[in-house]
């Protein structure tokens, strides 16, 4: 995976996300969690990143300090589970902040959930969405129960990302 086509989806996602038109939902989004997004398809998990990243921007975060990446773009497609740690790589090599993770249908990636554990294990504040037929094949693997989401349809399901195993909040 070249450096330079993660760096340029960082920098066109920082500018798209902070320009999408949002009808606003009321969701609930702990300051400091990490959260699994997992639901059918189109239901929605997606705009509620974009509302809650919208929101960290009104907030008075930078959208630097925003790292985003979908999955379903083509251009990173084919990246595997070794080289994940590329993204953050990358994203460290453009700016100076601590990153706030965003990993769109991350369930694309065979192997993604030791990445996102060891994310969660450095303690880095990590959103994540997944689509329910392959992400949920992914979860015997790790240690994760869930919970409803504040203010998400009900087929959306939050699952949460703790510190040294995956927990409720």
């Amino acid at each position: 995976m070249e450096k330079d086509i993660i760096k340029q989806i960082i920098l066109n996602q920082q500018e798209f996300i902070s320009q999408v038109k949002l009808l606003p939902r009321k969701v609930s989004i702990e300051e400091n969690g990490n959260y699994v997004f997992v639901g059918i398809r189109r239901a929605g998990k997606t705009y509620m990143l974009y509302q809650h990243i919208q929101q960290l921007l009104k907030d008075r975060h930078s959208k630097q300090e925003i790292l985003f990446i979908n999955f379903e773009d083509e251009r990173i497609t084919d990246i595997k589970k070794e080289e994940l740690h590329l993204i953050v790589e990358c994203y460290k090599e453009m700016f100076a902040f601590e990153p706030i993770i965003f990993l769109d249908e991350i369930q694309n990636i065979e192997g993604w959930e030791h990445f996102a554990r060891r994310l969660a294990d450095e303690k880095r504040q990590v959103f994540i969405t997944g689509s329910v037929t392959s992400t949920m094949e992914a979860y015997p693997k790790v240690s994760v129960t869930q919970t409803s989401a504040p203010g998400s349809p009900p087929y959306i399901k939050k699952y949460s990302i703790r510190t040294l195993s995956l927990e409720t909040t």
